[in-house]
């Protein structure tokens, strides 16, 4: 056995020695050690054109959604195609990413115009190669998909808590991927931001001031619903895995007995992350009623297994939610009216 370091949540795991990838026990995310080369075709990158034109044919057939809704997912979700997608031409340098941030802008303003299932196909092609981008990022030209990432103006939205939640999730992932880089490309990232001007940098930075606030927040509610625990004199374990296990929705509930299980057979987690005891109640239990939840916001578990168990929000229901915030679930949705 050897160790290794999740690049996303830097925490350490022990995998079989001679191994092409290790999945972090933490965070989840797919640590590829190597490049694999794909068997499968790869489809050409995301251009405005490409885009456009995928469009204008769905509009003419709409029975034909289905090829936009794969074109939107393969082009956002491998890093093959995101990273090279939208490109200007030149040279990536440490001026120059490489990368026509106006097309970008107006992609997104595209896909965020079209009915509710392509959104969803956009956010989590993102997530998913998020978690697994298939390569050690060691070079500068590995990481224009994370800056393509950051310009989605969807991950700025938090109009209710579930929303909230899932866009940090998605924040936090992009965050991880950067702060571990090299610090040779640390320092070209810090130039291609300078050169993006003022208002985009005051995105980035509004992004990272709602990233913390959420962080902080939660926090709070942590210490406030553990204090409670204290004063109805349960023990702490006691308190921290009951809680989690009554305010997730059942299916995490079983996923998560499933993976601790798993986890502690196949890996040694060497060090906590901080960052992990999370538990986000689902907004309606499974018999259709409405749960009952404490003051405070939701529970923190001390389970690593609930923190990866993913956002409670199965039950969430389409027919609720307006289109622009689709990007919610990404798959995990409860089409159920």
């Amino acid at each position: 056995m050897v160790t290794g370091e999740c690049f996303c949540c830097n925490s350490k795991v022990s995998y079989p020695e001679g191994v092409a990838c290790f999945k972090c026990t933490v965070c989840d995310t797919i640590n590829d050690l190597r490049v694999e080369e794909r068997g499968s075709r790869v489809p050409p990158p995301l251009t405005l054109a490409r885009l456009r034109a995928g469009v204008q044919a769905y509009r003419r057939h709409p029975e034909k959604h289905g090829l936009l809704e794969a074109m939107i997912r393969e082009s956002f979700g491998q890093w093959e195609v995101l990273n090279f997608s939208f490109a200007s031409g030149e040279e990536v340098t440490d001026e120059d990413p490489g990368v026509q941030f106006a097309d970008v802008h107006a992609a997104y303003k595209i896909v965020m115009g079209l009915p509710t299932p392509f959104i969803r196909a956009m956010m989590s092609g993102i997530e998913q190669v998020l978690r697994r981008p298939g390569r050690p990022l060691a070079r500068r030209e590995d990481i224009r998909y994370l800056l393509i990432i950051l310009e989605n103006p969807l991950l700025q939205q938090q109009s209710f808590r579930q929303e909230a939640s899932y866009h940090h999730h998605i924040v936090k992932r992009v965050a991880g991927s950067l702060a571990h880089l090299p610090n040779s490309v640390h320092e070209s990232l810090v130039r291609w931001l300078a050169q993006q001007g003022r208002s985009g940098l005051k995105r980035k930075v509004q992004l990272v001031h709602q990233f913390i606030a959420y962080r902080v927040q939660k926090y709070e509610r942590a210490k406030r619903r553990r204090n409670e625990g204290v004063s109805r004199g349960l023990p702490m374990t006691t308190y921290s895995a009951q809680s989690t296990q009554r305010e997730l929705p059942a299916f995490q509930r079983t996923r998560s007995s499933t993976n601790a299980a798993a986890g502690r057979g196949r890996h040694t987690r060497m060090r906590s992350n901080t960052d992990s005891r999370i538990s986000l109640s689902g907004p309606e239990s499974s018999g259709g009623q409405r749960r009952r939840q404490e003051p405070g916001g939701s529970a923190f578990g001390g389970d690593v297994a609930d923190a990866r168990a993913g956002l409670g929000i199965a039950n969430l229901r389409i027919g609720d939610t307006p289109a622009r915030f689709a990007s919610l679930g990404a798959g995990q949705f409860s089409e159920a009216v």
